[in-house]
This record gives C-alpha cells, structure tokens and sequence, in this order.
C-alpha cells in the first residue's frame, strides 16, 4: 500500500514538473519551480536561504537523473517514477535522509519567518508546488501533530517524509 501511494505521489509530482506537458522534464522545470517558491515567499534570490532552497531542488534532479541513467538530462514519466521509488520509498527513511531531507529543509526554512510555519506559509508553500489552496487548511490541521494550532518545522519535515514514504495521505505534495 505504502508504495502505491508513493507511486502517485511521483506521478502528482511529474505532472506539475511537466508544466509545458510535453512528457518530459528537465533541470530547467525543476529552477522554475526553486525560483517560483523564492518570488512567493519575497526573497532574495541570492539570500542563503534562496540559494539553499535553489540548490535542493538541483541537487534532488541530478540525483534522480543519475538513477535513472538519463544521459540527456530529461526524464520521462516512467524514469522520474522508478527512479524516484527507488532513490527513496524503496529505501525508506534512508532515502529520504538522503535525497529529500535537504529538500524538506530548505523549503522549511524559506517558509519559516518566525520559529513555526504559519497556515498562510504553508498554502502559499502548497500552492507554489501545485496543490489547490483549498487543500491547505485540512492538510496544514493533519499535519499538527501536537494539535496546538501551529506547525513547527519539526512537524512539516514528518509530514513530507511520512507523505512521499507513501505512509500518509494528506495532501500536501500535488
């Protein structure tokens, strides 16, 4: 079940990375969407915490290229999915200390103004990366672990993780 789930989860993914829909994507898709997170949340581009979140998401493409073996640089859907199964559901916490985590941390700290993620952060966060903003108040209360009206960065990492793991089904990563 676990790995179904995390099998949709790469196909959301692909399909949003995809935004010319062409049945391909390439490092560029995956700088769009960096530079889309960095202008929602006003930051300096060239800022540690820009250029973090930047070189994650560059860092999560080559990745995912040199497991799938892409030579080109474009991964079709069926590479992006098995490469990504792979890299990460198929090795469970490991692989997603190691290839996602930074990601997870990077996106934590761009959303992050003061110590916890407020709902407002983590729509805009969801919206940038292609999930309806009517998800984000039932998905930003699943995700409140403790129940005390606040998302730590604690609680949005375990979220992320526990989602692309296929463990949960909140949405949260269209």
């Amino acid at each position: 079940m676990a790995t179904d789930n995390a099998a949709q989860v790469f196909e959301l993914r692909f399909e949003h990375f995809d935004a010319n829909k062409d049945g391909r994507i390439d490092r560029s898709d995956f700088e769009q969407e960096a530079n889309s997170l960095i202008r929602a949340f006003g930051a300096d581009p060239d800022s540690p915490r820009a250029l973090a979140l930047e070189n994650s998401y560059l860092a999560v493409y080559e990745y995912l290229v040199r497991k799938a073996g892409a030579t080109g640089g474009e991964l079709r859907r069926e590479e992006f999915v098995a490469a990504s199964k792979a890299a990460i559901t198929d090795r469970g916490g490991a692989g997603f200390g190691e290839v996602l985590a930074p990601y997870a941390h990077a996106c934590a700290n761009l959303c992050d103004a003061d110590g916890e993620i407020s709902q407002e952060e983590y729509g805009k966060w969801l919206t940038v990366i292609g999930v309806p903003k009517e998800a984000a108040a039932e998905s930003y209360r699943a995700i409140d672990t403790d129940k005390d009206g606040k998302v730590s960065v604690d609680e949005f990492i375990s979220a992320i993780k526990s989602y692309v793991l296929g463990e949960s089904n909140i949405g949260m990563l269209g």
